[in-house]
């Protein structure tokens, strides 16, 4: 895991974990300092961000043994399952009753799925007899559930309660494969008062 480090000289990194137990130990970086991951391009959103943690958590979790480690994971993706299910997605720009307190960023999730020959064999034999490939269809929306879940998941992660302007795009592979994006634009949003 990469993370970057804030304190009062600024903002440094990416660094892996094990590295960071042996800058602190030397002094080239704070005890009180913060930790955070980022994996995005535009770092005023790393600047920005209310996701800083203490960095004294980071060395704890670092040191858990895997059983633990897991286990905490395991709870942590449960939490944000749970306000995955809060995030609002809309295709629109607004939400009725509510302002965008916070724009977050755009965030997009692909997925590729083999259409499998049962699949071509059933649409093909069913769209003969002018029928719906029921199989293949259910694949697609398999596909697309999973990615909304996904991108809930990322916003709550990212602190967004809703997802503006999301699109859904499918391209078509060679080797029977479909790939499939869900994109938009993670906010914070409040009612109007």
């Amino acid at each position: 895991m990469s993370v970057y480090v804030r304190h009062s000289t600024g903002i440094q990194g990416p660094f892996e974990v094990f590295s960071l137990r042996e800058r602190i130990t030397s002094g080239q970086i704070p005890h009180d300092a913060q930790w955070i991951t980022f994996s995005g391009q535009d770092f005023r959103e790393l600047e920005q961000s209310a996701q800083w943690r203490p960095l004294t958590e980071l060395l704890v979790e670092a040191s858990l043994a895997p059983q633990e480690r897991a286990w905490k994971e395991q709870v942590r993706f449960e939490h944000l399952r749970e306000l995955a299910k809060q995030v609002i997605l809309t295709t629109t720009h607004t939400i009725d009753g509510h302002r965008v307190k916070k724009y977050l960023g755009i965030e997009s999730v692909e997925f590729v799925i083999g259409t499998g020959l049962f699949s071509e064999i059933t649409t093909d034999f069913q769209d003969f007899f002018g029928r719906r490939s029921t199989a293949f269809e259910r694949k697609l929306q398999e596909a697309k559930k999973t990615a909304f879940d996904t991108l809930a998941m990322i916003a709550a992660e990212r602190g967004a309660n809703a997802i503006l302007g999301t699109d859904v795009d499918y391209a078509e592979f060679s080797g029977n494969r479909i790939g499939l994006v869900v994109n938009g634009t993670l906010v914070e949003i409040a009612p109007v008062s």
